[in-house]
């Protein structure tokens, strides 16, 4: 149990300190990326937020066209070679 309550309380401040180290660390331009998405105004938010989708969708396509492959390659549950016959 005291493992577990190391191991645990070191990723509780791994992960506090990822989130809050950059934003403290760039807490100076705070205003200088508000003035920049002020000047993007409404063209702005399509393109920070198109960056991360063509590597998700290529990514979940990939995954979902091998899981069809091997669902493909298997015989139905509780069905074996009997079933092929009729």
């Amino acid at each position: 149990m005291q493992r577990f309550l190391l191991f645990d309380g070191l990723g509780a401040v791994l992960w506090t300190l990822a989130f809050v180290l950059p934003g403290y660390l760039l807490s100076d331009h705070i205003e200088r990326v508000a003035e920049e998405a002020e000047r993007l105004g409404a063209y702005g938010w399509p393109l920070s937020s198109a960056q991360g989708s063509p590597p998700t969708s290529r990514t979940s396509t990939f995954h979902r066209q091998l899981l069809l492959r091997e669902l493909a390659n298997r015989p139905y549950y509780g069905r074996g070679a009997e079933a092929d016959d009729g």
